[in-house]
């Protein structure tokens, strides 16, 4: 069965590093709004949406004819662009696109940025709003057009908060994010920027009573939302990418056909030629940038082929709720412009992060050499001669090809 039908809009797109693609009041279409559902709940489907992107993007073949006949195909009759504002839609309308544990960085105009207290979200559709700040639980949070916000009102909280929620895409990776301000229990009030937290971390938060879990939750359902929808934020990432450099061959092709048709050294012609040329460089470096969103996507999407798929369908349905056809709502998407302060708190942030990654990669690699070398001693000991200590090496590669995996 197919859904909703056709209807092309407009789109206004920035690039850089740290900004989010804006659209301008986009027509919403019901099919376009199922599927960025569906993948939430489907992950055989958001996976063939993956290889779809990715396939298209490797070949260069930056038509968003061939994501609309894949999205027909699937029984979804609405466009790529239709889909790009539908996912940006559901993070406009519900706190669940956000669902998740963040780490944060604080500052204020004379500080510099230091560690902040852990995030957790938990919303589901028609259901309660949970949000945890370090090991406290927010009363009455509200959340409308990408705006979380809680007060001090009649004593119920001893913190106040208001931030905007964006995805923000830095070096091909896309993050849930928010930047804000936050005022503590001491009265003091910090810019702050949030980004989803390591899973090694916030099991350190969590037993060091520095992270709360929301009530009838637990860790790794937290961790699997995360994972999810940081999948379906990647392909959100790639869908304005494949649209943006679609839209950019658009322009160019549409320029050498004006030159074409104009007089040598004519009016206007060293200016058309002058902005070809510019236009060719920003889409290879669109096209490059792409090629780290792909690889980024490919990350994401092996992440969640670990999850059961019994698992990502009962984390998709407990997300969505019963979203009912309500969210059919024409919205202004566009979130207000990162400040430069939540910039760089979101930059030191990311660095961190990396950080910590590099070092955890560095610790999984030590523990595999050391479990190499005492493969290596149990192998060799007890064995008379090298001869002896090479058989017994073959006899233990050959058990390991009949371990079932």
């Amino acid at each position: 069965m197919a859904f909703g039908s056709r209807k092309t809009t407009n789109m206004t797109t920035s690039s850089t590093s740290t900004s989010s693609t804006s659209t301008s009041s986009p027509a919403i279409n019901a099919a376009a709004v199922k599927f960025a559902r569906d993948i939430i709940t489907n992950r055989k489907l958001a996976k063939a949406y993956y290889d779809k992107l990715a396939q298209a993007s490797k070949h260069k073949t930056y038509e968003t004819e061939i994501i609309d006949n894949f999205l027909e195909s699937k029984g979804y009759v609405c466009t790529l662009l239709q889909v790009i504002n539908a996912q940006k839609q559901l993070g406009q309308y519900h706190l669940y696109y956000w669902n998740g544990a963040y780490s944060t960085k604080t500052s204020t105009k004379s500080s510099a940025s230091v560690d902040g207290p852990v995030f957790t979200i938990h919303g589901a559709a028609g259901g309660a709003q949970q949000v945890g700040v370090g090991d406290m639980f927010i009363i009455e949070p509200q959340f409308s057009n990408l705006i979380l916000s809680w007060k001090t009102d009649d004593g119920l909280n001893a913190t106040t908060a208001s931030v905007v929620f964006r995805t923000v895409s830095k070096d091909g990776k896309a993050y849930k994010s928010f930047a804000g301000t936050y005022t503590d229990d001491n009265g003091d009030q910090v810019d702050i920027v949030g980004i989803p937290i390591l899973p090694k971390k916030l099991e350190a938060a969590v037993r060091q009573g520095k992270a709360s879990i929301p009530p009838g939750q637990n860790m790794e359902g937290l961790q699997i939302a995360q994972m999810v929808l940081h999948f379906v934020g990647q392909l959100l990432n790639m869908g304005i990418m494949f649209y943006m450099i679609h839209k950019m061959g658009k322009e160019i092709a549409g320029l050498k056909d004006s030159i074409a048709k104009g007089e040598e050294g004519g009016p206007g012609r060293a200016e058309q030629e002058q902005e070809l040329e510019d236009n060719n460089e920003e889409r290879e470096h669109l096209e490059d940038q792409n090629d780290d969103v792909v690889q980024e996507g490919g990350d994401a999407a092996n992440d969640v082929e670990q999850i059961p798929e019994g698992s990502y369908t009962k984390m998709g349905d407990a997300i969505l709720g019963h979203a009912g056809d309500d969210e059919l709502v024409e919205f202004n998407l566009d979130a207000p412009k990162m400040s430069s302060s939540a910039e760089d708190l979101f930059n030191d942030a990311v660095h961190d992060q990396q950080e910590h990654e590099d070092e955890e990669e560095h610790e999984d690699e030590d523990e595999d050499e050391e479990d190499e070398g005492e493969e290596e001693t149990e192998t060799e000991t007890g064995t008379e001669g090298e001869e002896e200590a090479e058989m017994g090496m073959e006899d233990g590669l050959d058990v390991l090809e009949d371990i079932p995996l």
